[in-house]
């Protein structure tokens, strides 16, 4: 909920919403939510735009259905203060300020949802934002001598770097934009390179890091930036995919079987993970370039996002 409480609590709200049957985004004004027993009713103070909300208007082979039904508010990424408390919720108060994970309908205890909510043993697990309303791994070696690309430095990419940077690894972002480029040398890349206008790009990365990187870490939806992204690691190097593109990726037998390479997923996403993250991010101050905006600009949010011409993360701050 974005309307303003004043100790009672509104009926309506205004909300970023998007039209499956026609794939639109409209600003409608929507009843505010009534909550469940076991559910907590927050007043959205900001949320982001990730580039995964762009997956709602594109078709994809990734197995991901996005979308279906009625209208429904976008956004998965939001912080706020909490307004209201089910009678059934534990540890939570009226005027607390929080953050959370999107995933709903799910029981958070089983072996699956100790991999990703999303799995739960339940099989009814939504994503806000994507089907109903919302608002790294290891490495390795020792930092200090360790190579490891970025691979896509917006808005994820930008953070992947401060993190990084943070635990002391050697750090080359890679990225069409040169707005993007020029956020990931301020958030520490040691190197950055465009492969549109560095076409000896792969070349130079191998003569920088001596064999090429130990690690390469790509937060895109291209399929061939993760073909390209192989060329960048040294033997033996780990891929970390993060992004998720419309259509599968495919890697060469030989390369996995022979170990010339190995690929990793990259899943923070479940409770334990993140407090780890927030945690870290406290003690050592990382915080995102975020653009602000208003809710009647959230389309121009979507085409800034879309022309790749945009610094870090956008957001959505409410009044």
């Amino acid at each position: 909920m974005n309307g303003k409480a004043n100790g009672h609590l509104p009926t309506k709200q205004r909300a970023a919403q998007f039209d499956p049957k026609d794939k639109s985004v409209r600003i409608n004004e929507i009843p505010v939510p009534d909550i469940k027993s076991d559910e907590i009713l927050v007043k959205v103070r900001a949320a982001s735009l990730c580039h995964s909300d762009l997956m709602l208007f594109e078709a994809n082979e990734a197995g991901l259905t996005l979308g279906e039904g009625g209208p429904f508010t976008m956004g998965h990424e939001a912080c706020g203060t909490v307004v209201k408390v089910g009678v059934e919720v534990k540890g939570f108060k009226e005027g607390e300020k929080l953050g959370w994970l999107p995933i709903v309908d799910c029981c958070f205890d089983c072996e699956e949802c100790q991999i990703h909510n999303l799995y739960c043993e339940r099989g009814e697990s939504k994503v806000q934002g994507m089907t109903v309303d919302d608002t790294l791994s290891e490495l390795p070696g020792d930092p200090s001598s360790t190579w490891v690309a970025v691979v896509g430095c917006g808005g994820l990419g930008h953070l992947a770097i401060k993190y990084l940077k943070a635990y002391g690894y050697r750090i080359i972002g890679i990225d069409l934009s040169p707005d993007a480029l020029a956020e990931a040398k301020a958030s520490g890349a040691d190197h950055a390179f465009n492969p549109k206008t560095d076409s000896d790009y792969i070349q130079q990365v191998r003569e920088i890091t001596g064999k090429g990187c130990h690690a390469a870490i790509n937060v895109t939806n291209s399929v061939p930036a993760y073909s390209s992204t192989v060329d960048l690691l040294r033997m033996n190097g780990v891929l970390m995919v993060t992004g998720i593109p419309q259509k599968p990726l495919s890697f060469s037998a030989m390369d996995l079987s022979m170990t010339r390479i190995r690929v990793r997923g990259s899943n923070n996403g479940t409770t334990p993970r993140l407090e780890k993250c927030v945690q870290f991010s406290h003690e050592h101050n990382i915080t995102p370039h975020v653009t602000q905006f208003k809710l009647d600009e959230f389309e121009d949010m979507l085409k800034l996002m879309e022309s790749g011409k945009h610094k870090g993360r956008m957001g959505v701050l409410f009044d």
